[in-house]
C-alpha cells in the first residue's frame, strides 16, 4: 500500500513537472509570436514593408482590395492615359541627416504647383488621380517618393517626423525653380497627409492651404483603431510594436501627434475623409479640426471608403477644392493686382 501510495505521488509529480514544462514552452512561443507579430506589424505600417502589398490587400475597407480596384478602375485608366502624353523629370534633394529624396516634376511653366504626398506603400507616380485635373487647370505637379518608398531612401515612414522637414525642402525646390511669387498646394493623403500637416508650421509663405485625405490626428490612436478593426487584435500587440518602433526608428507612435503640430500651423486646411473609413477613424478629421487655429474645413462623405473618395466622388471633392482655390490663390491674386 506504501509504495503503490509513493508511486502514486511520484507519478503526480511527474505530471505536474510535464505541465509546467509544457506550460512554459507555450508561454515561450506565445511571446514569440507576439513579439514577431508585433515587430512584422510595424515593418509593415511604418518600417521596412515586408509583406506590405499583402496586408494591404487583405485590409477591410482598403484602396488594394480587388473591389476597391475596381471601383478605382475609371479613375486609374483616366490617370494612366494623362501619365502617357505626359513626361515627369526626375528631381532630387539631400536631407539634412543625409537621405537621398527622388521625385517626379511635371512642368507647366505656370506659377502654382500642388505637391502630392503619398500615402504608404505607394511611390511618386502611382496613384495621383487627381493629377489630370490639376493639370487641367494648368498646375505643374511635384510627386515626391516619400522616405523608404520608391526611390527615396530612407528605413521607416515615420509620418511626419523625419518627413516634416522632407516636405519644406521639397517647397523650397519649387520655390526657387518657379519664384518667390509661386504659388503651392499641398495635397497629402493619410501618411503624405501626416508629412504635409507637421510641415506646416514652417511652411513657406508661397503655400496656399492643404489638402488633408484621411488624416491621422494621432499615429498611436490610429495603430489602435487600424488593428481592431482590420485585425481584431489585442492591445498587448500595439504595445510590443510600440517599444519595436521606439528601439528601432527612435520614436514612439504616441509622440507622432499631428493635432498638437496643427496648432502651430496658420495655414488654411481642407480636411477629406469618409464616414465608412475602417482604415482610418473619421473622427481624426474633428480632433484636427478643433486643434487648428487657422481655417479649418471638413469635407465629409456619408458613404466614403478609405481610399476611395475620389473615385466616388470626384465632382464634389474639386467643387470643395475648388472653393479653397477661389479663396486662398484667385482672391489673392486679385488683390495684389488691384
Amino acid at each position: 500500500m506504501k509504495e503503490r501510495k509513493v508511486k502514486k505521488e511520484w507519478n503526480l509529480r511527474q505530471i505536474g513537472n510535464m505541465a509546467l514544462i509544457v506550460g512554459v514552452f507555450a508561454i515561450f512561443l506565445v511571446g514569440i509570436c507576439f513579439v514577431r507579430f508585433s515587430k512584422a506589424y510595424v515593418n509593415a505600417f511604418i518600417g521596412n514593408y515586408t509583406g506590405i502589398e499583402e496586408m494591404l490587400a487583405t485590409m477591410k475597407g482598403g484602396a488594394n482590395t480587388d473591389a476597391a480596384k475596381r471601383e478605382l478602375l475609371a479613375c486609374q485608366n483616366d490617370y494612366d492615359a494623362w501619365k502617357e502624353q505626359h513626361q515627369g523629370e526626375r528631381v532630387t534633394l539631400q536631407t539634412e541627416d543625409n537621405i537621398r529624396l527622388s521625385g517626379l516634376l511635371y512642368d507647366q511653366g505656370g506659377k502654382e504647383t500642388v505637391v502630392y504626398l503619398h500615402n504608404i506603400g505607394s511611390a511618386a507616380g502611382e496613384d495621383f488621380y487627381y493629377a489630370p485635373w490639376y493639370w487641367e487647370k494648368g498646375y505643374n505637379i511635384l510627386m515626391p517618393d516619400n522616405r523608404a518608398h520608391g526611390e527615396s531612401e530612407g528605413n521607416c515612414a515615420s509620418y511626419g517626423v523625419y518627413e516634416g522637414k522632407d516636405v519644406n525642402q521639397w517647397l523650397q525646390l519649387i520655390c526657387e525653380k518657379y519664384g518667390e511669387d509661386s504659388r503651392i498646394i499641398v495635397h497629402g493623403d493619410t501618411l503624405g497627409a501626416a508629412a504635409a500637416l507637421m510641415a506646416s508650421a514652417d511652411y513657406p509663405e508661397q503655400v496656399a492651404f492643404t489638402v488633408a485625405e484621411s488624416p491621422v490626428a494621432n499615429l498611436y490612436d490610429a495603430a489602435e483603431y487600424m488593428m481592431k478593426n482590420q485585425f481584431s487584435s489585442i492591445p498587448l500587440f500595439l504595445w510590443i510594436g510600440d517599444w519595436y518602433s521606439y528601439k528601432e526608428y527612435g520614436f514612439h507612435l504616441k509622440d507622432v501627434d499631428l493635432s498638437d503640430a496643427v496648432q502651430e500651423s496658420d495655414t488654411p486646411l481642407l480636411i477629406l475623409c469618409g464616414s465608412k473609413d475602417t482604415v482610418v477613424d473619421p473622427k481624426n478629421a474633428v480632433s484636427i479640426q478643433k486643434a487648428s487655429d487657422a481655417d479649418c474645413q471638413i469635407f465629409g462623405l456619408e458613404d466614403g471608403t478609405h481610399g476611395l473618395l475620389y473615385a466616388k466622388h470626384s465632382d464634389e471633392i474639386e467643387q470643395s477644392i475648388d472653393h479653397f482655390i477661389g479663396e486662398y490663390i484667385n482672391n489673392r491674386q486679385q488683390l495684389v493686382v488691384e
